[in-house]
């Protein structure tokens, strides 16, 4: 686990988590997404909270839950706004995602005294715990958190909402394949498009093409594992590239230096 404050994540920087919890003060963000849940519990002053493009006012007491994929970024209205955000390894809240399987969450956003003051219960011990080894106990406070917000926020059917769903079943396919073998064109059958057609989706979604954020997101693969020690020659080759001299560029573009000096900033 990392312990993270005054940060601006982005999708590539969620890529490999496992197993991982981030729990941090926001100082506000940067439009973002990854294939994780992010939930702003505010507990003093105001922040603004964007979810795909709809924006509303938090003050003590506002939650706001970014599901997978949702675009979500936040401002500071007043100095010494506070606001803890939770992002959980999906992996670690198997009940909310099988829920999720044919419901939505209703909306992004929930006013609930009562609701806010239990999950404020849970989250003043968790920030007290949140350094030591016992995942165990921190996830499970993670999954009480979860279940009180969406309780109160509440699900319904997708239905009218499939093109945002399947786009987040795409990107969440693309993370969990960005190792493999995977084009475009296999993807676009995966799901039952034509070429052109997934191409003209995915990028009016992402604003990205596609191979431009497959490369994104296997960049950040790589720099976990070069973190890691792995060696750059094997950390290519274990992201998904297909070339040596294709990996330097793509982690030079993201990153501004190279995969070797990369490697050796981390190692001092």
């Amino acid at each position: 686990m990392k312990n993270i404050s005054n940060e601006t994540f982005y999708e590539i920087e969620r890529a490999s988590r496992t197993g991982r919890l981030d729990l941090f003060k926001t100082l506000g963000c940067d439009p973002h997404f990854h294939p994780d849940i992010e939930i702003l519990v505010v507990t003093k002053g105001k922040i603004s909270v964007t979810i795909n493009n709809n924006t509303r006012i938090l003050n003590k007491g506002d939650i706001s839950f970014a599901d997978a994929f949702d675009v979500h970024f936040y401002d500071i209205l007043e100095p010494g706004s506070i606001g803890y955000v939770i992002i959980p390894d999906i992996k670690n809240i198997a009940p909310y995602t099988a829920l999720t399987k044919k419901q939505v969450l209703k909306e992004n956003f929930l006013t609930d005294d009562k609701i806010f003051k239990r999950v404020e219960q849970l989250i003043v011990p968790l920030t007290k715990t949140y350094q030591t080894d016992c995942d165990l106990y921190k996830h499970n406070i993670v999954l009480s958190v979860v279940g009180l917000i969406t309780y109160g926020i509440g699900f319904e059917k997708k239905t009218g909402r499939e093109s945002t769903a399947t786009m987040r079943d795409i990107l969440a396919y693309m993370h969990s394949n960005i190792t493999e073998n995977i084009s475009a064109a296999s993807v676009a059958r995966q799901f039952g498009y034509t070429p052109n057609h997934f191409s003209h989706i995915f990028n009016s979604y992402t604003n990205l093409g596609f191979k431009e954020y497959l490369n994104y997101i296997r960049v950040g693969y790589a720099a976990d594992l070069l973190t890691m020690g792995e060696k750059v020659l094997d950390t290519a080759m274990k992201s998904g590239f297909d070339s040596l001299r294709t990996f330097y560029r793509a982690f030079s573009e993201r990153y501004g230096i190279t995969p070797k000096k990369y490697a050796k900033n981390k190692s001092v």
